[in-house]
């Protein structure tokens, strides 16, 4: 089975891509998209549904890198001390002249 992810961002242009399609083909298309999201299933796609995944899986594919790169950063702790990024919810020390 393939790995299970917890969820995908659904873009406005994937909609607008697809808001012209209805009935059982509207269905294709988003059963294609969610499987690919959702469950990085891979089928052999063809028609129209070929042109959108096409277009599609590039983002998804960019999206699940950054996902699991944020997860491993995440599991590290966030900024290591002396980094400026780790300082930012520290107070700020009144300036001495």
């Amino acid at each position: 089975m393939a790995k299970e992810n917890p969820s995908f961002i659904m873009y406005h242009s994937y909609y607008e891509a697809l808001e012209d399609i209805h009935g059982d083909d509207f269905e294709t298309h988003m059963r294609a998209l969610c499987e690919r999201g959702l469950y990085n299933k891979t089928a052999k796609y063809t028609g129209s549904v070929k042109m959108f995944m096409t277009q599609a899986i590039p983002q998804l594919e960019t999206n699940e890198r950054k996902r699991i790169t944020a997860r491993l950063n995440g599991m590290k702790g966030g900024a290591q001390p002396g980094n400026d990024n780790a300082m930012k919810n520290k107070p700020k020390q009144p300036k001495t002249s």
